[in-house]
């Protein structure tokens, strides 16, 4: 697989508006990787989606890396890879009782005001990024159009413009 600085691209296993992702290996963290390959940061968003790095919990995607490929000149970010669903699947079998949504949901409310602690606002909060681990726990994913609270003019955020997706 081609490199994008020291980690080896495997398998795409998603690809966004902004972004590629890809299974990754590196020969000292392993080949349970996931590298997000920005398209481009014109938007100036890579510098406060590679902040979550800094947001240590169980409900929030574990990045581990960072940086600029010298020979692309294309951001990206390394997290662990989930390959489980997304929620949206998950709730595509039906609703799930109060118990059930309140059991799911809390950890996830926990893991917001974890990133909201680190200063960081997601912006595009829905099922589709939130992705379901290996042991069946909820984790947020797509930090992308992300932003920081003390950033109150956002170059991402205008009047009139919508961010993210705006049924959520």
């Amino acid at each position: 697989g081609t490199l994008v600085g020291p980690y080896r691209l495997r398998a795409l296993l998603g690809r966004g508006g902004m972004s590629e992702v890809f299974a990754c290996s590196h020969p000292l963290h392993g080949d349970r990787l996931a590298l997000k390959l920005l398209r481009d940061d014109a938007d100036g968003t890579f510098q406060v989606e590679a902040a979550t790095r800094d947001v240590q919990h169980p409900s929030v995607v574990r990045v581990v890396d960072a940086g600029l490929d010298p020979a692309t000149h294309r951001y990206y970010l390394v997290m662990e890879r989930l390959d489980g669903p997304d929620l949206a699947t998950h709730l595509a079998h039906g609703p799930l009782d109060e118990r059930a949504a309140r059991a799911m949901f809390a950890p996830i409310a926990d893991g917001m005001h974890a990133v909201h602690a680190h200063g960081i606002v997601h912006r595009d909060l829905k099922p589709a990024n939130i992705l379901v681990n290996d042991e069946g726990l909820l984790k947020i994913v797509d930090f992308g159009l992300a932003a920081a609270m003390s950033h109150t003019n956002s170059r991402v955020t205008k009047t009139g413009h919508l961010v993210g997706t705006p049924t959520y």
